[in-house]
């Protein structure tokens, strides 16, 4: 059938052959003439359909799909490529040359501690530019207070399937918003 081609139908059933029409890919379904009465109780229908004008598999454009063309006031971005440079005559700088012979050196892990009296057998003493607070804590005599772990989520005290990666409880049991957790001898001992 060629395009915007009209095809006539009898039939019995309207909502049917209609549905069946629409369903086929045609437009403009309607009925054509009078309803027919036969002998019988049925009702013959005379339907009318029209085939698109459009082919299976054609495309057209869309209008909010244009492209807006550019205002010709607008600022031009520019940029450089490999072969706008003359770079034949740029020498390069090799990086070997950057470091120098203490760079190699590999350093101890105790040389990168900081000495600052964090250890068990020393107080804690404040650094020479504290900002923290610290010094003013020493200065007034009090010892200072060992921060309270806190978490992101919030919901420790449920337990491990109830807190997060970085939680300071992990691990831990269950207890109460609150209450200090005391761990007995056998949860301190590794399994065998």
């Amino acid at each position: 059938m060629k395009p915007k081609g009209k095809i006539y139908i009898k039939s019995s059933s309207d909502d049917s052959t209609t549905s069946t029409l629409k369903l086929s890919g045609f437009i403009n379904i309607g009925q054509a003439g009078p309803t027919e009465s036969n002998t019988g109780d049925a009702e013959e229908h005379i339907l009318s359909a029209e085939k698109p004008s459009f082919e299976v598999g054609s495309s057209s454009k869309l209008s909010f799909g244009k492209m807006k063309s550019e205002d010709d006031n607008a600022k031009k971005v520019w940029n450089l490529s490999a072969m706008d440079m003359n770079d034949d005559d740029v020498e390069l700088i090799n990086d070997d040359d950057l470091l120098e012979e203490e760079d190699l050196i590999v350093p101890d892990a105790s040389s990168l501690k900081a000495d600052c009296g964090t250890g068990a057998t020393k107080p804690k003493k404040a650094c020479k530019n504290c900002s923290c607070g610290l010094a003013e804590e020493l200065e007034a005599g009090k010892a200072p207070e060992p921060k309270a772990a806190t978490s992101a989520c919030g919901s420790c005290y449920l337990g491990d399937a109830f807190r997060c990666a970085s939680c300071p409880y992990l691990g831990m049991p269950a207890f109460k918003p609150g209450e200090k957790i005391s761990l007995s001898s056998r949860q301190l001992t590794a399994d065998s």
